[in-house]
């Protein structure tokens, strides 16, 4: 388990609990605590690391004491934790922003977007609305949260007039730094995908259509950055699943064969302590060596 989703697991536990916990109570609790196959003053060792980890970054994280200064347990101080003032429609738009990472078993940031997503939903919401500076994608959101199917006017940068586009079963995602729209598109009889800044005027909500979209959510492992490659990993015996957007060309207990076209996620992914290592091809296997020892250095 890597650093972030220990402290996402050890914020959680510690919100969840209605008094304060002592350290029996995390251990016993904590996945990355409570293994015995790890030496007791190890994960002690782990746990003040990421105690410190956490008053760093600003949690109020206390120790709860008896008139008599024993120790009860740690807390989180719910009366220090700043308002996050944000709308309906916001919230929408960083669950969409992070589904691309969540939905996406083993990727680099996947542990980052859920504890992004932990703070949000644990800090308390003041509900302000607000004049939206992107009127389109508020409409978007508007029609997507009355279940309705969309109709608007789309036109590609290569086309010369704009088309009619009927859009059943839509998924809002973000890709990079532009938001797409995903759906079966009753004219093309078919899964097409919509960037929202060429859309032109006319979006509006129709009534739902049979239509449904077998395309599955978008993924950084989608995003092509050379020739596909082939690598062979090892297994680790703390080896997360692979990721869903890597095409397995085989498989057994001790390794697999991976293909995939983007490099840098694969790269990234394997830094990030997945448990697997590389066997091949040896050009990668120097890169991926090369680009941990910079960051262990």
């Amino acid at each position: 388990m890597d650093r972030t989703e220990r402290w996402l697991r050890l914020i959680t536990l510690l919100r969840r609990s209605a008094h304060p916990l002592n350290r029996q109570d995390i251990f016993a609790a904590h996945p990355a605590y409570a293994d015995e196959r790890t030496k007791l003053e190890s994960r002690a060792r782990t746990f003040e690391r990421d105690k410190a980890g956490l008053r760093e970054m600003g949690w109020p994280l206390e120790v709860a004491r008896d008139d008599n200064g024993e120790e009860l347990g740690y807390r989180l101080a719910h009366a220090m934790a700043p308002s996050l003032r944000c709308s309906h429609s916001d919230r929408l738009l960083l669950a969409a922003a992070a589904d691309s990472l969540v939905s996406v078993p083993g990727m680099p940031l996947r542990a980052a977007a859920l504890n992004a997503l932990a703070k949000l939903l644990e800090q308390p919401v003041a509900e302000e609305v607000a004049k939206r500076s992107d009127a389109q994608l508020e409409r978007v959101l508007k029609v997507l949260e009355s279940g309705c199917s969309l109709s608007f006017q789309y036109r590609t940068r290569e086309a010369k007039r704009s088309r009619k586009v009927e859009l059943d079963d839509a998924l809002l995602e973000l890709r990079g730094s532009y938001w797409y729209l995903t759906g079966f598109d009753r004219q093309r009889r078919g899964d097409r995908s919509f960037r929202l800044d060429r859309m032109s005027a006319g979006l509006k909500a129709i009534a739902g259509g049979k239509g449904k979209r077998s395309q599955p959510p978008w993924s950084h492992w989608h995003r092509v950055d050379g020739a596909p490659i082939c690598v062979e990993l090892r297994r680790g015996p703390l080896a997360s699943p692979l990721p869903g957007g890597l095409m397995v060309v085989s498989e057994d207990a001790s390794g697999a064969v991976v293909r995939c076209s983007n490099r840098l996620a694969l790269m990234r992914w394997l830094c990030a302590g997945a448990g697997w290592s590389v066997l091949s091809p040896e050009p990668f296997k120097a890169s991926l060596l090369e680009r941990l020892d910079r960051l262990r250095s």
